[in-house]
């Protein structure tokens, strides 16, 4: 989906020469953009390092018939892969599966490693629980549930092609999914989270520079604490959930206490 968006805003920039002609394009290289030339390079140098991936395989030689062997392997891996999303997870179910619109929720996060090791399984201050679970922060995804449409209205309202790119990228990687058939995790949302991180510091900086405009009136103290707040409360949370991210020994109580929603829950508890 990267190079989806890639695709799309190369194609974006260049249709700009239809409607400006006479005039600089108002977006990118003013000048406009030679899109065959880009797209060919893009295709170039991601069929390159796709095919430099396999070279471990290649030199391994496993003696696995299922392994790869040869370019003929290579090919027909891609064949499996493709059927195995297709068909293979197309009505498969898990536990941990999600939809779409949960992700930016933070609402079906995936356990990987999760072990209770206590003698006396009953025993809340028994220890220890071990788990890594893959959840951001929730602090910082839950902030981008209205940072995002807000960098979204400041790129439209400003014509910011920055808060555009990201908006657009953050959509490009996330709405796709909606049409999907196949069973889905929380982590094909990630790819987001450094986009909301960055939409969520876009509008702390708003914030921010809307006190310092408004000194006058006493609102710089009041920025300065909305923005403190938020950034005491996001570390706050990445030192609380450390723990089940990485599998740091907790006594049941404290395991049960970060499991905020119910769907958090992964394991006996």
């Amino acid at each position: 989906m990267g190079f989806g968006i890639g695709f799309a805003v190369l194609i974006g920039l260049a249709a700009q020469t239809s409607f400006f002609e006479r005039r600089p394009a108002p977006w990118g290289n003013p000048r406009g953009v030679h899109l065959d030339g880009a797209l060919v390079a893009i295709v170039f140098v991601s069929a390159t390092v796709y095919g430099l991936v396999w070279m471990p395989d290649l030199l391994r030689q496993s003696p696995d018939p299922n392994e790869i062997h040869s370019f003929n392997d290579i090919v027909y891996r891609q064949y499996s892969m493709f059927e195995y999303h297709d068909v293979g997870v197309a009505h498969a179910t898990h536990p941990y599966s999600s939809k779409w619109w949960e992700w930016p929720l933070d609402y079906v996060p995936v356990a990987y490693f999760y072990q209770d090791r206590r003698r006396d399984q009953t025993d809340p201050a028994g220890c220890c629980i071990y788990e890594i679970t893959s959840m951001p922060n929730p602090i910082v995804l839950w902030f981008g549930l209205i940072c995002v449409p807000l960098v979204g209205w400041i790129a439209w309202r400003e014509n910011g092609k920055g808060c555009a790119l990201l908006t657009l990228a953050y959509l490009m990687q996330w709405l796709p999914w909606m049409a999907s058939p196949r069973l889905a995790w929380e982590y094909h949302f990630y790819v987001n989270v450094p986009v909301i991180c960055l939409c969520d510091a876009i509008v702390l900086q708003r914030v921010w520079r809307w006190g310092e405009r408004h000194r006058h009136r006493g609102n710089a103290w009041m920025a300065g604490i909305a923005v403190g707040a938020y950034v005491l409360g996001a570390g706050a949370a990445f030192a609380f959930f450390l723990p089940v991210l990485a599998a740091h020994p907790l006594v049941w109580n404290a395991w049960h206490a970060r499991m905020w929603l119910p769907t958090w829950v992964i394991g006996p508890g």
